[in-house]
């Protein structure tokens, strides 16, 4: 496994924050994990449409610590303000 359950944790709360943060500015965000065939995890941000049908995602990758996790998320939630 990549990560710890405590920094796994922290990651799932940031996400959370990020979906609401992009929410404020008009998007319809839900995080999802995914695990990779050894036990890495990694996180989606998906992107709905108005009617709460699933339009796009991006992934996170998976990586060994949380701060370049968040950073991935940050990257992310970039992404989808410029390109979604």
């Amino acid at each position: 496994m990549n990560l710890k359950v405590n920094e796994w944790n922290n990651i799932n709360k940031y996400a959370d924050d990020v979906c609401k943060e992009l929410k404020v500015k008009g998007f319809n965000v839900k995080q999802k994990q995914y695990d990779m065939y050894d036990g890495r995890k990694g996180l989606y941000l998906q992107v709905f449409d108005n009617n709460d049908k699933f339009y796009t995602q991006y992934a996170t990758g998976t990586w060994n610590n949380e701060t370049e996790m968040k950073k991935a998320l940050d990257k992310m939630a970039k992404m989808i303000i410029t390109e979604a």
